[in-house]
């Protein structure tokens, strides 16, 4: 291990097959290569690749990824870089690499004229953001979960349909359609691509609403929705979703949301508040004030499967 002849370079197409094997050591996770070549395809953009590997030799032992998100504000578009998948080798830790990792992220972005850097780190990656970087904080997303059935209730289902070869409960809600901003025109909203909210889960439409969901286990994730026009219209259209849900045999429905939003003001009477991720931005040129960004779960790449 040298640490003082780490080298640092920008992820190409080289060096995206050496993630998976990094991701597996952090997170105890294997995933195909692929999961990154469609995670950080940016070519309509014209550069592909925009995160930062720290190579000791040429093993990979730290990363921080960049994904290009496009965001809007008072009918205005910009581009922006969220991180992502931020890595670092066990035996490197300490020694303020994802420090430089997130700094030469930033003079990426600066160079290719992207203002803004942005994400939602856990604990041990906040303290180097907010006290070492600088970054700022934003708001705070707050988590609702819905239940649907007990565990054992859950489990019944679920042999039940498999017994009697029961379709995919959701087949028949299933639409085209994508739920509409829940935010005001006013703040700052990432824009979702057609084919991410593709990827990433699948539409329905239930009481004349649209939800963006995705399921993992026995949970259905619920990415965003349709605002419904009032309070009755909104716990007609999560009772149906409920009802879908039980049928599929999974335990609980959970939704996140950044304050502010008018769907925020439906499930706060509705469901307990609990807390969650904080937004935290830097802002690298002339760009928008993110005390203003609002976003869902769907947003970000934590909704990832």
């Amino acid at each position: 291990m040298n640490k003082s002849g780490i080298r640092l370079v920008r992820l190409t197409l080289e060096e995206v097959s050496d993630l998976p094997i990094l991701y597996e050591q952090v997170f105890g996770r294997k995933v195909d290569v692929n999961y990154f070549l469609e995670k950080y395809n940016a070519a309509r953009l014209g550069n592909v690749f925009y995160g930062c590997c720290a190579y000791d030799g040429s093993l990979l032992v730290g990363y921080t990824g960049v994904r290009i998100r496009e965001l809007s504000w008072c009918g205005e578009t910009r581009l922006s870089g969220e991180s992502v998948d931020s890595m670092v080798h066990v035996e490197y830790r300490g020694n303020n690499l994802y420090r430089n990792l997130i700094e030469a992220c930033q003079k990426i972005l600066v160079s290719e004229g992207i203002p803004t850097f942005w994400g939602v780190p856990n604990e041990g990656s906040g303290h180097v953001l907010f006290n070492h970087v600088k970054w700022k904080r934003g708001v705070e997303l707050h988590r609702y979960m819905v239940p649907v059935q007990s565990r054992f209730l859950s489990l019944l289902m679920r042999l039940l349909n498999r017994s009697i070869r029961k379709g995919d409960a959701f087949m028949l809600f299933r639409t085209d359609k994508q739920p509409t901003p829940s935010f005001d025109q006013d703040q700052v909203i990432t824009l979702k691509r057609e084919e991410r909210v593709a990827r990433k889960g699948f539409l329905l439409e239930l009481e004349g609403l649209c939800f963006w969901v995705r399921v993992h286990r026995s949970v259905l994730y619920l990415g965003d929705m349709d605002t419904p026009d009032s309070l009755e219209h909104f716990k007609k259209g999560m009772a149906t979703l409920q009802g879908v849900a039980k049928k599929a045999g999974l335990t609980e429905i959970i939704f996140q949301t950044a304050p502010g939003s008018r769907l925020e003001t439906l499930f706060n009477p509705c469901y307990p508040i609990y807390p969650s991720w904080t937004l935290a931005y830097q802002n690298l040129g002339d760009a928008w004030d993110l005390d203003h960004l609002r976003l869902t779960w769907g947003d970000l790449d934590t909704f990832e499967p």
